[in-house]
């Protein structure tokens, strides 16, 4: 993958030419950074025009992410409300001497860490991520059950890892799906959705009519989740 970076109306744009058929347009949160994804041998007079065709749709989009008020970074402290699954479950801090660790209280929707005095916001994160990470590998083979008969493609195998801007991924040769960590924050449905776009790439490797055309028959309302995902929480 090349990547460039170049400047329309003041507007930095990031450029990633990937082996790929069709110009893919993005504008990521939270402030409204845009990507464009492009075919390795698009000449850049045509690329820089359909840019310019889309100018209107990326400042409004730019517009509407930079309009959204600062959100606040939890601290990790006992009262803060943290997502999980598309719900908010209040924080509660405990202090031990022994091995920090962290559980979901499905009954109140609490998030109940033991963490040492000493600990700090970015360590008590790490921890809560934890318990995340071990939630979200009893529910994937779980939804893989369901999607991948729906489907009617399997993966040889999967794994979880936080990343910044995808929300998952997939190795076509080896049948290998990765999501991201990011996802317990939203809705189940949001995970099927990305498992079921992961799946489909099976079929169809380019995001094109042929791929957008299996997502319709697999998961009719697969935009909702896209554009639930496409939002800053």
């Amino acid at each position: 993958m090349v990547s460039e970076c170049i400047s329309v109306f003041d507007i930095p744009i990031e450029i990633q030419r990937k082996k790929m058929k069709n110009i893919r347009f993005r504008v990521l949160p939270p402030d409204g950074r845009v990507r464009v994804s492009a075919p390795k041998n698009i000449a850049k007079r045509e690329l820089h025009e359909l840019i310019l065709e889309r100018m209107d749709w990326i400042k409004k989009q730019r517009d509407y992410f930079q309009s959204l008020p600062e959100i606040e970074v939890p601290q990790f402290k006992t009262g803060d409300s943290l997502l999980y699954l598309g719900e908010a479950y209040t924080l509660v801090v405990h202090q031990t001497e022994s091995r920090s660790r962290a559980q979901i209280d499905h009954a109140n929707k609490n998030i109940v860490l033991w963490t040492s005095v000493s600990s700090n916001s970015v360590e008590r994160e790490l921890v809560v991520e934890k318990a995340y990470k071990q939630q979200m590998q009893e529910l994937v083979p779980k939804l893989l059950d369901k999607w991948q008969v729906v489907v009617g493609q399997e993966v040889a195998s999967w794994t979880i890892r936080k990343m910044k801007s995808r929300w998952g991924s997939c190795n076509i040769q080896k049948r290998k799906i990765c999501l991201n960590l990011e996802l317990m924050k939203h809705r189940q449905g949001c995970m099927e959705y990305v498992l079921v776009h992961e799946l489909v790439h099976l079929y169809e490797r380019y995001h094109n009519k042929v791929f957008y055309s299996y997502m319709d028959k697999f998961l009719p309302n697969w935009r909702e989740f896209k554009n639930e995902l496409n939002k800053p929480l």
